[in-house]
């Protein structure tokens, strides 16, 4: 069976995720985020455990009133940067994919959505050496 062949594209927040389009999400963010010397949302917003990640009140987010900051008003949208992922990426993303699967159905034997979710990452798995 062949290797899988993924889009693999980065969140805002750190994660990754399969674009079955090829192109990543699109979000509304303020535009001096989106213009922070070309870096990603991911970058801008120190990833997994970044400030975009807390919950409201547990990180000390700094701030200035929108009418200090030229353009802090305007949006634009920014889509999440894609990749074609190689053999082995995507074979370790579908693996780690997998175990967090595998986790959930430990916890809840009975949870039909990991189950069938289950099934296809081990059918795209098969041409994984």
């Amino acid at each position: 069976m062949p290797s899988p062949k993924l889009t693999l594209c980065r969140a805002g927040d750190g994660s990754r995720y399969v674009s079955a389009s090829g192109q990543g999400r699109v979000n509304w963010v303020p535009y001096t985020v989106a213009n922070d010397y070309n870096r990603s949302l991911a970058e801008v917003y120190g990833g997994r455990d970044g400030l975009a990640t807390h919950a409201p009140g547990a990180a000390n987010i700094p701030h200035r009133p929108a009418a200090e900051v030229p353009g802090a008003g305007y949006y634009v949208q920014v889509a999440d940067p894609c990749h074609q992922a190689s053999p082995a990426e995507a074979c370790g993303f579908l693996s780690e994919q997998l175990k967090g699967v595998d986790v959930r159905l430990r916890q809840d034997r009975k949870d039909g959505n990991a189950q069938s979710e289950r099934a296809g990452l081990l059918d795209q798995l098969r041409g994984c050496d």
